[in-house]
């Protein structure tokens, strides 16, 4: 792999190494136009001399006067440092932690109405952890069905035949047995099955 290749990996490859016009990079052979970094520190070497204006010092090296404060002001707070671009992707976990889980479901205990982004600000301030909103939505919803399902009283083979038929098993000799037990149901068994299968909200 070579340099530019390299550059291009880690992100400091300058893009508009045509653009800069400073006598060391067009003619000296350890001066490399398109290491971003090089160009920014010596740009910056070169504005501390005093002995040009800070816009043509920055049209020089490729940059604009606006590029050249905000290059020097990050150079000034962090060092060479500054100029190392930051590693792109996603900065939140994917998924959720047991801890993290353990720390949601109390949370919902306490606070039953709580809000999805309620809790990922309090995650973020009591653990230090930034969660997505989306990522907490996705947790609850798994969690209440898994808790509906694991709860499901015990039914008789009766209704258990239609539970599992609405449930998503709809094969015809399932559909026959629903029909003739359907007719067979008192009205109290039929309305507790209807109560967990449609709960109120």
């Amino acid at each position: 792999m070579g340099k530019k290749e390299i550059l291009l990996a880690n992100g400091t490859y300058n893009k508009n190494h045509e653009k800069v016009k400073n006598e060391n990079f067009l003619t000296g052979a350890f001066y490399d136009p398109i290491d971003i970094i090089q160009v920014k520190y010596e740009m910056l070497k070169d504005a501390a001399e005093g002995s040009r204006g800070i816009a043509q010092v920055a049209d020089e090296f490729g940059f604009s006067r606006a590029s050249f404060y905000n290059i020097k002001g990050a150079f000034d707070k962090q060092g060479l440092s500054a100029f190392v671009p930051e590693k792109t992707g996603p900065k939140r976990p994917h998924k959720l932690t047991e801890s993290h889980k353990d720390y949601i479901d109390r949370y919902i205990s306490e606070k039953p109405k709580v809000s999805s982004n309620e809790i990922t600000k309090s995650l973020k301030k009591d653990k230090g952890i930034d969660i997505s909103k989306r990522t907490v939505e996705r947790y609850r919803s798994k969690k209440n069905t898994s808790d509906h399902i694991n709860n499901r009283p015990a039914f008789s083979k009766e209704i258990e035949c239609i539970y599992n038929a609405l449930a998503g098993d709809t094969g015809m000799d399932n559909n026959r047995r629903i029909q003739g037990t359907v007719i067979n149901l008192t009205n109290f068994r039929a309305a507790k099955l209807l109560e967990f299968l449609l709960p109120v909200p």
